[in-house]
């Protein structure tokens, strides 16, 4: 099993309720989900490298109560994990798979999703990020935010090492996603990237993911 958990400031992070963004906007979350590719452990066989897996994280973070558990991901035909003290693998869909189509593949597989497939990139999206924001400080979050992002330029592959023996627990932690030190992604002139014309907003956020996810013992 593979735990994927979500943080905010070191807290649990539970959908739909309010958070102080960076720049000190209110906003939520309604959906974080992403493609996990080509995980692999020293000296054992990569996993899920034919089939990407699609993962939403949102369902495991509802409540307070979920979001303390989080996410566990079946390893399957992994029967132990008790010597892995690394992992690496790759949010988003390597190259060669991301040049097939949903209709390439059936109903089980989670590449056959017309829904994560954007035909003007050629690419599936390997990324989520949706929620609102309040842009103008009236304690309404009128904007929606829809961070949508794709591309072979996008996919990121995570290193992560210092397990704990037989458990291997992930944490993303969604304020460094929106945040690298003192960089604070501009939400206000970008809370919609369906394009690639939007790539350098993609790069950013898609970096950001990758930093923002470490080992949780």
């Amino acid at each position: 099993i593979l735990n994927i958990a979500l943080e905010y400031e070191g807290q649990p992070f539970v959908f739909f309720e309010d958070y102080t963004y960076p720049d000190g906007k209110v906003f939520n979350l309604t959906r974080l989900s992403f493609y996990l590719s080509d995980l692999n452990y020293p000296g054992g066989p990569s996993l899920f490298s034919n089939d990407p897996v699609y993962i939403d994280l949102t369902n495991a973070h509802a409540d307070m109560t979920s979001a303390s558990k989080g996410f566990d991901l079946s390893l399957g035909e992994l029967e132990s994990t008790n010597d892995i003290n690394q992992l690496s693998f790759n949010i988003g869909v390597g190259q060669t798979l991301n040049a097939t189509v949903p209709e390439n593949y059936s109903s089980d597989n989670d590449l056959s999703r017309s829904g994560e497939y954007w035909s003007s990139w050629n690419s599936y999206v390997f990324c989520k990020i949706e929620g609102n924001i309040d842009l103008d400080g009236d304690s309404v979050k009128e904007t929606g935010m829809s961070l949508h992002l794709g591309s072979d330029a996008a996919l990121r592959e995570i290193n992560l090492n210092g397990f704990n023996n037989s458990e291997l627990n992930i944490v993303i932690d969604i304020k460094e996603i929106f945040q690298n030190g003192s960089d604070i992604f501009d939400i206000e002139s970008t809370n919609r990237i369906h394009s690639l014309s939007q790539i350098d907003q993609t790069i950013e956020l898609m970096d950001n993911l990758a930093a923002a996810i470490r080992v949780r013992n």
